[in-house]
């Protein structure tokens, strides 16, 4: 009987204001690999220069100001091969690329799955505060005192190809949205708002962790949710 060996999620933080393109770039060559079992199933965590993604599905109907404005103020304007809607990146929001062998799994099985590893990472550093709300896909902070009561903390938008995930998720952690939310409606939802990890930790009274302990609950509970061994290649010191 041939050995059932266990798979390996390798999990690496890349660093910060890392351009979108090379970074896309080298996600598509791990996603290759990965699908052709040339090296274990990748976790790519990093932050990007500022940059606002659409999709192919959505094209442009999600922004606020035409490409040339967005490029103008400084952000860069791309199109992603995943799902969902316009989004954004930059300095202060974390984004991971899970690069995982799901087979086995539909993309709405995917998404849940992620969606629920993301929640309990988040949970485990203390927040309780946080949900997950049936048919608006990410994770939310619900908030009373606010007029707007629901608030995304993170975005998540997938591909699947060769039975392979690609792109991901994109945590808020001290991200200033402002410049970016005068450009398009997020995720093409207008009566929900932006929310940041700083700020959920503030509402409930709460030291937020440092970095890499934010780093390290997100590549455990993904590793633990898809039933991979977890071996982090780099760490983030400040």
């Amino acid at each position: 009987m041939a050995e059932i060996l266990e798979r390996t999620l390798s999990a690496c933080f890349y660093g910060l204001e890392k351009s979108y393109p090379e970074y896309l770039s080298l996600m598509h060559d791990l996603h290759a690999r990965v699908a052709h079992n040339l090296i274990s199933d990748q976790l790519m965590l990093l932050e990007h220069k500022p940059v606002i993604t659409y999709t192919r599905q959505h094209k442009h109907k999600s922004l606020l100001t035409n490409p040339e404005e967005i490029t103008n103020s400084g952000i860069d304007l791309y199109e992603a091969d995943r799902g969902g809607d316009a989004t954004f990146h930059g300095p202060g929001q974390l984004v991971g690329y899970p690069i995982i062998n799901i087979k086995n799994l539909d993309i709405i099985t995917y998404i849940r799955k992620l969606e629920e590893s993301l929640l309990l990472a988040l949970k485990n550093l203390g927040l309780k505060s946080l949900l997950l709300i049936p048919g608006f896909t990410g994770i939310w902070l619900k908030n009373n005192n606010s007029k707007i009561n629901l608030k995304k903390l993170c975005a998540i938008g997938v591909g699947i190809k060769d039975g392979v995930s690609k792109h991901g998720f994109a945590l808020n952690i001290t991200i200033n949205s402002a410049p970016y939310v005068k450009h398009i409606i997020p995720c093409g939802l207008q009566d929900r708002g932006i929310v940041t990890l700083k700020e959920a930790f503030l509402e409930e009274d709460l030291e937020m962790p440092d970095y890499s302990a934010i780093l390290m609950s997100i590549s455990e509970s993904i590793a633990q949710t898809f039933s991979l061994k977890l071996c982090f290649k780099g760490l983030y010191h400040g």
